[in-house]
């Protein structure tokens, strides 16, 4: 899977839906990639749609279906640069 066609829940097993956190664009149009929650007693995946880490209750889980923030967001593809013109842009200009 790549993180553009990543697709969540068709597929993964029940245990991959509660403990483990999608991968996601965070609020800076940053990818985080997906992580497990098996650290001790931080078995699910908490926090919100655009920040997320392991906790240790199911009732604070993350309902990850629920979230958007699976592609990259449209106000981060900012597109091709502009072409230089030749000469940079610079005139030359001839003083006094």
């Amino acid at each position: 899977l790549t993180r553009d066609s990543f697709t969540p829940v068709r597929g993964m097993l029940r245990w991959e839906i509660d403990f483990r956190c999608w991968g996601y664009y965070d609020v800076m149009g940053q990818w985080d990639p997906p992580f497990n929650c098996n650290a001790g007693i931080y078995m699910f995946c908490c926090g919100s749609c655009f920040y997320r880490f392991c906790c240790q209750f199911k009732v604070h889980s993350l309902d990850q279906t629920s979230c958007s923030n699976y592609d990259t967001p449209v106000w981060a593809n900012t597109g091709k640069p502009a072409r230089e013109s030749p000469g940079n842009g610079w005139r030359s200009v001839s003083v006094g």
